[in-house]
């Protein structure tokens, strides 16, 4: 009888603590009617980031790449046209083309 009474109590006591009652519950925060739009702009903002970070650094790295390389094709092109340019325009006015 004493386990019976205990039994009835512990389960009186659990169902007073885990009963909510609506009354006692914080009303809900109004939604925003522009919650999807901040929503999508914060998705947007994360994908933009991302993609920076990500392809940024490729970016930045093929560009010194490539510049790197178009000064090294401006240079070879000023080496070869040296010689030309002095052998065409410097030794001819030095020697006489009768000579």
């Amino acid at each position: 009888m004493i386990i019976f009474a205990a039994s009835i109590l512990t389960i009186g006591v659990l169902v007073f603590i885990l009963s909510v009652r609506t009354k006692d519950l914080p009303e809900p925060e109004p939604v925003s009617p522009f919650q999807h739009l901040d929503e999508r702009t914060t998705t947007i903002a994360m994908i933009r980031a991302h993609a920076e970070a990500t392809f940024g650094k490729k970016l930045s790295n093929t560009l010194l790449v490539y510049c790197g390389l178009c000064g090294i094709a401006v240079g070879l092109v000023i080496l070869t046209l040296l010689p030309h340019v002095w052998s065409t325009l410097v030794v001819a006015r030095v020697r006489p083309s009768g000579e």
